[in-house]
């Protein structure tokens, strides 16, 4: 499924001019994604709009936070850059 939906959340991402339907589109790719599309969502890191740009965020971490994939440091730097430490992750009770 993710092999389909990805790069169409991710064109979707690229063409929407609605910030809310891209950081919603973002969003969706973190849940879904892997590590291998950090690349993808770090451009958006960068973006005008502050949603977007949290959306980016959140993805990125949610693709790192569940399973042993890398990302490249830099990238995690970026998502908080005023912040000597990476943010922590909060999670849900179980």
């Amino acid at each position: 499924m993710a092999a389909t939906t990805l790069p169409l959340l991710l064109a979707r991402t690229a063409r929407e001019e609605d910030p809310v339907v891209a950081a919603t589109a973002l969003v969706a790719a973190g849940l879904i994604g892997t590590a291998a599309l950090a690349a993808d969502l770090a451009p958006y890191l960068d973006a005008d709009e502050p949603l977007v740009r949290w959306a980016a965020a959140t993805a990125l971490v949610r693709i790192t936070s569940d399973r042993g994939d890398a990302v490249e440091p830099r990238l995690l730097d970026r998502v908080s850059p005023n912040s000597p430490q990476r943010p922590t992750i909060l999670r849900p009770p179980v």
